[in-house]
């Protein structure tokens, strides 16, 4: 599926409807279900991928404002949820002050300031 992004939308991927239907099946696998409990502590919720899978079809069979909406805050969640949750490496402000310098001026850098 391929939509137009306005001007003050960045790019964002877009999935043909049956990724969203895939995602509803997987998730209400007993494998996932099981995996999720054991992993988190609780059951996966399913309901959103249904929702997400109803709101893509709304959009292919209408082509409505509405519909467009509903998809575009599906991506929205997903990106949020992919790839800016992330419990492991904390997000950057800025580069780091050494960030132009070549690999080697790096390494000898931090064996002076590990032998002081």
């Amino acid at each position: 599926m391929i939509m137009a992004a306005s001007s003050e939308q960045i790019w964002k991927p877009y999935y043909p409807c049956d990724y969203y239907k895939q995602e509803y099946s997987d998730c209400t696998t007993v494998g996932h279900r099981f995996h999720s409990y054991y992993v988190y502590g609780e059951k996966p919720e399913c309901g959103q991928w249904k929702k997400d899978y109803e709101a893509c079809t709304a959009w292919m069979k209408t082509k409505s404002e509405e519909a467009k909406q509903e998809l575009l805050k599906v991506e929205d969640r997903h990106l949020q949820q992919k790839y800016y949750v992330n419990p492991v490496w904390p997000r950057r402000v800025t580069p780091p002050k050494d960030w132009y310098l070549p690999v080697e001026e790096m390494r000898q850098k931090q064996k002076l300031q590990q032998q002081s």
